[in-house]
């Protein structure tokens, strides 16, 4: 449902802002642009007001327009590690990936406990080959906070791709107990367990974490998985209609699912039904 209209002029930035967060909840950015703009000629030096509008033209895959925003926030307050994070992530959206690790380093320079601009930093790292840098980078943020999940999860994924998988594997544990609904890093520990031949235990991880998260249809795809390898084909078809209700685009369910309803006689007839159902049709795949 939509909010009501706000009355125009927004005199209380507060006001303003929080009758943004209720747009973007019903996903009405035009109106959430609107307002964002009336508040932004009010309060043209207010970093939170430029970085929300700059998060809505994130949405809306405006790149250009949310770099210009942020670099004008950046010349109001050069200072402000925020606006400098916001930056790099406009840059990184562009592709001009060494001018996004310049400004994430920057915001780090000016709050080395900027956690979410140290991972992307870490990201762009890894990306390039430089895994040594990435975990450096996540070690240190993990010394000023070490119960923050996130920094686990992102230090276990710096672990695996250096092949060090044991370790890998105890570090997501370690996510998902300060944060048990960290779905991506119950993936990834269960991707970790199957390739070690153990996915009963990898199962156990994802029921646990579908216990927490249960709408998120890659937990329901990676379940599919993991009953594919313990060959409880029913359970995996289940899991993978679940996907695909949650989420009809997503390709590792749909390959799951056609994989099972071919079967073995190369009969193609469900996988005309499951095509219906990745096309959206009412009822179909049901």
């Amino acid at each position: 449902m939509e909010p009501e209209p706000l009355s125009f002029p927004v005199l209380d930035i507060e006001i303003g802002l929080q009758y943004v967060e209720e747009c973007l909840e019903s996903a009405s950015f035009s109106r959430a642009l609107e307002v964002l703009e009336e508040l932004r000629d009010r309060a043209p030096r207010d970093g939170r007001v430029a970085r929300r509008l700059a998060d809505v033209l994130f949405e809306l895959g405006e790149h250009r327009e949310m770099l210009r925003v942020v670099e004008e926030a950046i010349e109001s307050d050069p200072r402000d590690p925020l606006n400098h994070g916001y930056r790099g992530e406009a840059l990184k959206s562009l592709g001009r990936l060494e001018e996004a690790a310049r400004a994430f380093r920057r915001a780090l320079a000016l709050d080395p406990a900027y956690a979410w601009a140290g991972r992307e930093l870490g990201d762009l790292l890894c990306d390039r080959g430089d895994l040594d840098g990435a975990f450096a980078i996540v070690q240190r943020l993990l010394d000023r906070d070490p119960i923050d999940p996130y920094n686990h999860g992102y230090l276990g994924d710096i672990l695996r791709r250096q092949g060090r998988r044991r370790e890998a594997a105890e570090t997501f544990r370690t996510a998902l107990w300060l944060h048990p609904a960290y779905s991506w890093a119950a993936r990834q520990l269960a991707g970790l367990l199957c390739e070690k031949g153990r996915p009963a235990e990898a199962r156990a991880v994802i029921s646990r974490a579908l216990e927490e998260e249960p709408r998120d249809p890659l937990l329901h795809a990676c379940l599919g998985l993991t009953e594919l390898r313990l060959g409880r084909h029913r359970a995996a078809e289940r899991a993978f209609r679940r996907a695909l209700a949650l989420d009809p685009g997503l390709e590792m369910a749909a390959q799951g699912l056609l994989g099972i309803l071919i079967g073995e006689d190369g009969h193609l007839e469900p996988a005309r039904v499951l095509r219906a159902h990745l096309l959206g049709r009412r009822g179909a795949g049901r």
